[in-house]
């Protein structure tokens, strides 16, 4: 391992020492955790994941604090546990419970318990909620908003009439696995003159995945029609069941004649011009990267020779066929399609893989046959005879089941709505992302749960009904006469431009807007009934912001020392340096949006008084830093699983669980504090037991 050194050439270290090494470390770290836990306020968070191949359930133990070795809020993780007992919530507040008295914690520092929203966890009678607040009734318990936010992002999505996911998820598995399909996908891009840009896969349960799979989809919208076009059995693309698209789009699609009326109405209208059918691109501004060009994906001519041999062949008698092999006999009475001779048969082109039928439905050419369809054989004399098919000898293959359900829903309304969820959805990914920051964010969420309240009401809410109410909670924006005007409906740019440029009828008009009225109400519902907005907490924590020091109380301060139970025998003099904190002179102390608040709170810490050299403020900065370590989301807590799938793999299949909790206990501390391991100093009291670490490991 070592060639260029003579001692460390001798240097070994297999899975069993690294195993004892690991966890040496992971052990030495988790010390280290509960020195500091122990003597502090601290909050806990903890979620449920079965990520060992189902065999057992993990449940993280993230504790956050403020360290002081490193001078900022930090989430470290304390243990994975698992458990043999059932998953209630009894069972995992016993878990949790049971972590405390092995490592000498109390439940009276803990400040807050997050976790995610499941009535396993939050339940007011059986869940962990009901079991924490019975050893600490002044724990603030939190869900986790990253999980609420999503869910108000569906719940808005679930009033639409289409949803993107009926088209995301099956095109992406389409194409998945087949490089032929994709191979003949790419022709299509370049035809349409797109990025070659690959679909993207869209999870229901990832937060973040969505706006980008919907892009993407936008982007390659057209070379998608046109391929799915080309992959859909005919049978797919002119007999389209309404059931296969959405409801509201039913009156959107063309009305298909049945086979039989086709093959009678058909032979008299077609005229001896030549047709050309083409799959253009909607009308209106092309989507980005695609060239405002008609598609070329299909160059199918019917020249009027082709078109008189075909409506005569329905009238040939038994008489008038004449071949080397057996006649096909065709009565008067049943039109069916016989080609009589070569010639007939060849006046229709044939069409390369890359440039066949890639129309609509309602811009197919309909060739005119009955019900029973007909088919040609080559002889080996080079004749073609006709072969009728009563009925299809098996069912149709499911690839073109599926293609032709995708054809079916990639229609211009179904896209109307997917570019205004397109418009929609980068406001709930900017705030999703902004509480998934591990930077402290608890003293601004209540201000950032009204701002987004604010905006969702503002795209479809008058701005005068919004101005009036006294608060933005309080606003009655379920009466239609608050509601904005359809046309002043806030959509985007891209939807008002689609709308205009094509022909929509007025009910489906009409239907648009009022589900955009109703994907803004179910958010805003759900809102108010689940979200934070109005908690006492939330409201009060907007003291430890130093930009708001001026118009804070200290009210606030004072219900923090109760509800922490923390340094109440010193409230008159953290009331006195509140006051100071307010007039004081802050200038050498970086006051700014984009600075952490922990960063700031460290700098106001170390503030002297220039007469004595004594701190300013002793008790105030302990009591600021303790409020920002409560933690805005549960998003730690899902970081440690996506380690624990990057860790356990299939090439670690022996991995121990107490070795995977030792190793990411090291790590997350590592990250948290920001150093790498080239970086790390170590004790001579740790590198004895690390040295050590084999021999005890073995007895």
């Amino acid at each position: 391992m070592f060639p260029d050194s003579k001692i460390a050439e001798k240097f070994a270290c297999r899975r069993t020492k690294t195993t004892a090494i690991a966890q040496t470390l992971g052990q030495e770290t988790r010390v280290d955790i509960l020195k500091k836990i122990r003597a502090a306020r601290f909050s806990i968070s903890t979620d449920g994941s079965c990520d060992r191949a189902a065999k057992e359930q993990l449940y993280p133990v993230v504790v956050r604090y403020f360290d002081e070795d490193c001078s900022k809020v930090i989430s470290a993780l304390l243990q994975i546990a698992t458990t043999d007992e059932r998953s209630t919530g009894k069972g995992i507040f016993n878990l949790l419970d049971k972590i405390f008295v092995e490592n000498g914690l109390f439940w009276q520092n803990v400040i807050c318990f997050s976790a995610d929203n499941a009535a396993v966890m939050m339940g007011e009678k059986n869940g962990v909620r009901a079991f924490v607040k019975e050893k600490n009734n002044n724990i603030f318990v939190m869900g986790c908003l990253c999980h609420l936010l999503h869910l108000a992002a569906e719940k808005g999505a679930d009033q639409l009439p289409f949803a993107p996911v009926d088209l995301l998820v099956p095109i992406y598995y389409y194409l998945e696995k087949s490089s032929k399909r994709q191979k003949e996908y790419r022709q299509f891009q370049v035809m349409g003159g797109v990025e070659q840009h690959t679909i993207l896969k869209h999870v229901c349960t990832r937060w973040l995945s969505l706006e980008k799979a919907l892009g993407r989809l936008i982007e390659q919208w057209e070379p998608l029609r046109c391929y799915f076009s080309q992959e859909a059995p005919p049978s797919s693309t002119s007999q389209k069941k309404v059931s296969d698209t959405p409801k509201a789009t039913a009156s959107a699609l063309p009305r298909v004649a049945s086979p039989a009326s086709r093959v009678s109405s058909s032979a008299p209208k077609t005229t001896g011009s030549a047709k050309k059918t083409t799959c253009s691109a909607p009308k209106g501004p092309a989507p980005k990267g695609l060239a405002p060009k008609t598609m070329p994906c299909s160059a199918t001519k019917t020249t009027s020779s082709a078109t008189k041999t075909a409506s005569s062949a329905t009238k040939t008698t038994t008489s008038a066929t004449k071949t080397t092999s057996s006649a096909t006999k065709t009565t008067s009475s049943a039109p069916k399609a016989t080609f009589s001779t070569p010639k007939t048969t060849s006046s229709v082109p044939k069409t390369s893989s890359a440039s066949r039928k890639c129309s609509s439905s309602s811009q197919q050419p309909v060739p005119p046959s009955s019900t029973k369809s007909s088919a040609t054989k080559k002889t080996s004399s080079g004749m073609l005879v006709s072969r009728t098919k009563t009925a299809p000898s098996r069912p149709a293959f499911a690839s073109g089941d599926k293609a032709g359900k995708i054809i079916g829903r990639l229609n211009d309304y179904n896209k109307l709505y997917c570019l205004f969820l397109l418009k929609v959805i980068p406001t709930f990914t900017r705030f999703n992302l902004e509480l998934q920051e591990d930077a402290p964010k608890i003293h601004l969420l209540h201000d950032k749960l009204q701002d987004f309240l604010k905006e969702m009401l503002l795209h479809f809410v008058k701005p005068t009904s919004i101005a009036s109410s006294t608060t933005v909670a309080s606003c009655n924006y379920k009466d239609v006469s608050n509601q904005r005007e359809d046309k002043e409906l806030i959509v985007g740019h891209d939807v008002t431009s689609f709308l205009a440029s094509h022909k929509f009828s007025s009910s489906q008009t009409t239907e648009f807007f009022s589900s955009v009225r109703k994907f803004f109400t179910a958010v805003c519902d759900y809102i108010l009934k689940k979200f934070p907005i109005n908690n006492e907490v939330l409201k009060h924590a907007s003291v430890a912001d130093p930009r708001k020091r001026l118009v804070s109380k200290f009210e606030s301060v004072s219900f923090f020392i109760d509800q922490f139970h923390m340094l109440e025998d010193k409230r008159d003099t953290i009331q006195l340096e509140f006051a100071r904190y307010q007039v004081d002179d802050l200038s050498d102390v970086n006051i700014s949006p984009l600075h952490r608040a922990d960063d700031m709170w460290v700098e106001i810490l170390k503030l002297k008084d220039r007469s004595t050299s004594q701190l300013k403020y002793v008790y105030l900065p302990k009591i600021m830093l303790a409020i920002i370590s409560i933690p805005h989301s549960n998003a730690e807590d899902e970081r440690i699983f996506s380690l624990v799938r990057k860790n356990s793999t299939e090439f670690h299949p022996s991995l121990a669980t107490k070795t995977l909790s030792d190793l990411l206990t090291q790590k997350v501390m590592s990250l948290a504090t920001n150093r790498s391991c080239y970086e790390m100093t170590f004790s001579d009291s740790l590198l004895g037991k690390c040295k050590g670490a084999a021999a005890a490991f073995n007895k």
